[in-house]
């Protein structure tokens, strides 16, 4: 060769030095590839192995020596890897690159692949075969199929809990959400999806979730108590708490809501039974004191009424007043069935006569700030109701009416004759008759639309807390419903306040035939002893005289204590140890079994004015103890004694 200004010219390699070059080239790219994890395998335009890696090799199941010229499709297709194959021979048909996911390897040692599958051309572009690249995803699968199952614990976690669950946006739309959600509200899925929190909120209710939301995200937690507004709409009330969180790298708000329907219906049975109670400890106490008074009188009455010879003018007298207790009597009742919610009995009342008997006791109500105007009409007739219901009604109108005039003002009271047609009625359901009407009207400062929906439901008041129990105005119109009225309520701020009540009007007052006198029959007659233990002095005295005039030997004790003390002292037969249950110092129980242990063979009566409930109370079961309700008559406690005394 010729240097060309001093220099030589390169020489060309001959052919076979080009091809071991290449040779070597392929030999380090092999060893190369043989050291990557991934199995990496080349075919020709036939899909037949041209090349695998040892990772190819353990990945396809076969020698590599074995795999030289093999068909491939076949035997991915073979170890239920055919998606795979499909991917190969579509990039050897059109030359576009595709992905496929495909589990290789041996029986003993299977993995999962995503696989790679790219075309190989030649100088002029034409495809001549493919090359697979595949990367074991297998621990990354099985950390999704982790994360799946632990997802789904979780979403039935949350579907099983009693309540809905929501994730919301800084926007406050709905994110994520439970099944429940929908199941509550009424809403399918992809109405949820486009709605805001605020969507399921009562419209009075939206500025207070809308601030709750606020605090949830400001403060990180939040916790108010809603109406959720279903999509047929029903109210439901819910308590939602909402937390700050973090999720998908997007700050949210967890929120859950719980159904406080049950919660606040047992609040409302549990106050409604306080307030009872309290209504039921009152008229028990009253009854038992009132009853003492009247066993008094009655006794006494009787005693004198047995020393009185039949024809004298004096027992007309004695009549009269046993009539009285015997109204008396029925007060207490009443007050007692009152308390047990029980029906009761109504009687043809002259109203007229009635509110003219309450006036005393209603000046005496109201006080002396308050003019009382009682304007009552002629011919007004009766009505058929229980006379000391309607005394409570009116008693309740009169002293609202003085509470809503604390500086003083004008009461007025009237009655008069109503006939009530089909233009004049007061409510649709009022049937046209013969009515009479009684209104109760003051001019205090009145009471607006709202106050007047919502004035007869029960426990409802427009009182500070403490000083109304909102059962007035409830029980005033059950009342007066019970008895076939119609109550009404007119009034504005300013312009003071008038009930109308309307109650069918009924004809003549019936006059009940006087009572016959009743005296002591000789059967009712004994000659026991009786051990009478009462704490109150006057009723002690006049059941010991009754009890006396039915021929038995009395001891009297003024408590329990004083009842043991004689019974062990005592050195005759006690026959019957008769005991008022409420005492003070030891109870019924004590006495009952004390007595029992000193003499065992006598037996016991109580007597009260409490009801039965109030005996259980004391300790004696129902139905085990004789027992006797105050006030009784003569008749009834002589009836009794032989009764319990066998004869």
């Amino acid at each position: 060769m010729v240097e060309s200004k001093g220099r030589r010219r390169s020489r060309e390699p001959e052919p076979g030095e080009l091809a071991e070059a290449y040779a070597a080239q392929g030999r380090t790219l092999a060893a190369a590839l043989d050291t990557v994890a991934d199995p990496v395998w080349a075919t020709d335009l036939g899909g037949r192995c041209l090349y695998a890696n040892a990772a190819a090799a353990a990945a396809l199941g076969r020698p590599r020596a074995r795999l030289a010229g093999l068909e491939i499709a076949p035997l991915l297709a073979r170890n239920g890897a055919a998606p795979l194959g499909e991917a190969l021979a579509e990039v050897l048909a059109t030359g576009a690159p595709r992905t496929a996911e495909a589990r290789l390897g041996s029986r003993k040692a299977a993995y999962d692949y995503e696989c790679v599958v790219t075309a190989d051309r030649d100088e002029e572009g034409r495809v001549v075969g493919a090359l697979v690249v595949a990367r074991n995803i297998t621990l990354r699968r099985q950390a999704d199929e982790r994360l799946r199952r632990e997802r789904d614990r979780a979403e039935q976690l949350i579907a099983s809990l009693p309540g809905v669950f929501f994730l919301l946006s800084e926007q406050g739309r709905l994110v994520r959400w439970n099944t429940r959600l929908c199941g509550v509200s009424g809403y399918a899925a992809d109405e949820v999806a486009g709605m805001k929190a605020i969507d399921f909120c009562a419209s009075e209710e939206r500025d207070r979730a809308s601030a709750a939301f606020t605090k949830a995200f400001g403060t990180g937690s939040a916790e108010v108590e809603l109406t959720m507004l279903t999509r047929d709409g029903r109210r439901l009330p819910f308590l939602f708490t909402a937390t700050r969180i973090v999720y998908d790298g997007q700050r949210c708000v967890l929120g859950s809501g719980l159904d406080i329907s049950d919660r606040q219906r047992i609040e409302a049975q549990l106050a409604q039974a306080q307030r009872i109670e309290s209504i039921g400890r009152l008229a028990g106490g009253i009854a038992h004191d009132f009853n003492n008074l009247l066993v008094t009188i009655q006794a006494m009455t009787e005693v004198l009424e047995m020393d009185t010879p039949e024809g004298d003018a004096r027992r007309e007298d004695l009549a009269v007043v046993k009539e009285a207790v015997k109204r008396g009597a029925d007060l207490t009742r009443q007050m007692l069935a009152f308390s047990r919610r029980q029906m009761l009995t109504p009687r043809l009342v002259d109203v007229n006569a009635l509110v003219a008997n309450l006036d005393a006791m209603f000046r005496r109500l109201i006080g002396e700030d308050i003019e009382l105007v009682t304007l009552l009409g002629e011919d007004v007739g009766t009505v058929l109701v229980d006379p000391s219901q309607l005394e409570s009604v009116l008693a309740n109108l009169v002293v609202n009416a003085r509470d809503a005039m604390p500086r003083g003002g004008t009461l007025s009271i009237t009655s008069s004759r109503n006939a009530v047609d089909a233009t004049n009625a007061l409510v649709a359901v009022q049937q046209p008759g013969d009515y009479v009407r009684l209104t109760v009207s003051d001019n205090g400062p009145g009471m607006d639309e709202e106050v007047q929906r919502h004035l007869f439901e029960p426990f409802y008041t427009t009182k500070p807390i403490g000083e109304g129990s909102g059962l007035g105005l409830a029980s005033v119109y059950g009342v007066v419903k019970q008895s076939g009225g119609f109550i009404t309520i007119q009034s504005a701020p300013g312009r003071g306040t008038m009930f109308t009540i309307d109650l069918p009007r009924q004809g003549a007052l019936a006059v009940p035939a006087a009572a016959a006198p009743t005296s002591a029959a000789p059967e009712l007659r004994g000659t026991e002893t009786v051990l009478l233990a009462e704490d109150n002095g006057a009723v002690r005295q006049a059941v010991g005289r009754m009890l006396k005039g039915f021929g038995y030997t009395v001891l009297s004790a003024r408590n329990g204590e004083t009842a043991l003390r004689m019974a062990q002292k005592y050195e005759g037969p006690i026959h019957l140890l008769l005991s008022d249950v409420v005492m003070p110092g030891m109870s019924a129980e004590e006495l009952r079994a004390g007595f029992a242990a000193l003499r065992p063979e006598s037996r016991i009566l109580f007597m009260s004015g409490y009801t039965d409930d109030a005996v259980v109370r004391e300790g004696i079961h129902h139905g085990r103890i004789p027992f006797i309700q105050k006030p009784f008559t003569a008749t009834d406690i002589a009836v009794r004694i032989r009764t319990v005394l066998g004869g």
